[in-house]
């Protein structure tokens, strides 16, 4: 709850709170729709990102690249069409991912949430729940939790 909080105190200058709540109902009614039946690990803190065919570690604010996905953690699933059309909406490189994160919490993209859910929608799947993305902006964003 303190990340909610957290991020409600952060994101209080996107302006009407009725556009606030309402981007966070349809951003977690999203993610509740991509969900997927990958087996979550026990540490919640190392994200896997698997794009097409690339796999990413994120741990401790680093990048690693993998050779296979685990067996079991914290997935984000998408396509690389998808993390590209992503990424230009972002104005953002496609293969940086903390940048891309970054930028995701940039006032001027919160107000194109629409776009950006509808960018990664074909393809995105997850088995992480809304309070677990926010974690995950809040940390790569450079907040302190």
């Amino acid at each position: 709850m303190r990340e909610n909080q957290s991020l409600l105190a952060k994101l209080k200058n996107v302006g009407n709170p009725i556009f606030l709540a309402k981007m966070i109902n349809e951003v977690r009614k999203f993610i509740n729709q991509h969900q997927t039946e990958f087996p979550q690990g026990e540490n919640r803190e190392t994200i896997y990102l698997a794009v097409s065919d690339k796999v990413f570690k994120l741990t401790n604010g680093k990048i690693l690249t993998l050779k296979s996905l685990p067996n079991k953690g914290s997935l984000i699933r998408v396509s690389q069409r998808e993390l590209q059309a992503f990424a230009q909406l972002l104005e953002v490189e496609s293969d940086d991912f903390g940048k891309l994160i970054k930028a995701l919490g940039k006032k001027t993209n919160l107000k194109q949430y629409q776009k950006i859910t509808k960018s990664v929608d074909t393809s995105f799947e997850t088995n992480l729940t809304f309070n677990d993305f926010v974690k995950i902006g809040l940390k790569y964003s450079g907040e302190k939790n």
